[in-house]
């Protein structure tokens, strides 16, 4: 989790402090009840494979989250445009778990 508050907060960095400022000002109503986190939950007996499935799982559903977002705020060119960076961010955080997971197996 704390991965994907850092790479949030790195791609907000990388906006000018007035376009974030528009950035942050939208509000969105509605969340996609699918898109939810909530069910994601690490506990000590699980094992690596289960710990790496689930962090597949959110990353993927990070995914689908900001396309989600990025499709609905078409009025706001700035706040699209973010959202459609962090979900090609995301995208490449999650095949490099995937090239991680693969080599964990390994050993």
């Amino acid at each position: 989790m704390s991965r994907h508050e850092r790479l949030f907060e790195r791609s907000l960095a990388r906006f000018e402090e007035g376009r974030r400022n528009r950035i942050l000002g939208v509000w969105f109503q509605y969340v996609p009840e699918d898109l939810r986190f909530d069910d994601v939950k690490v506990g000590p007996s699980q094992s690596i494979a289960q710990v790496v499935g689930m962090a597949l799982e959110f990353d993927e559903k990070l995914v689908r989250f900001y396309e989600h977002m990025a499709r609905n705020v078409s009025d706001y060119e700035e706040t699209r445009a973010f959202f459609e960076a962090l979900a090609e961010q995301e995208k490449q955080e999650k095949a490099q778990l995937e090239v991680n997971a693969e080599m964990i197996k390994e050993l």
